[in-house]
């Protein structure tokens, strides 16, 4: 998948994990319009994320991780 900020077009590749209504992630209600990734290719390392946490601000700084992500930013790699 390819993920993207507004303003930017494009800023990862990741994984993306629907998981479904009422998952917690980073003990936070992931809600029903995010969805969880995991960046692998960051390609714009200085975009900032949308739901940052203490020590992931960027895209550079959630390479591995899990995040939350907002559903209608992410776009699935066939469409681009």
């Amino acid at each position: 998948m390819i993920i993207d900020v507004d303003g930017y077009p494009v800023v990862a590749k990741a994984n993306v994990y629907d998981v479904g209504h009422g998952q917690m992630l980073h003990n936070k209600p992931l809600g029903a319009d995010n969805v969880k990734v995991s960046i692998c290719v960051p390609i714009v390392p200085n975009a900032a994320i949308p739901f940052p946490l203490d020590d992931i601000a960027y895209v550079s700084d959630a390479v591995g991780a899990f995040i939350a992500w907002p559903r209608r930013l992410v776009i699935k790699s066939s469409e681009v």
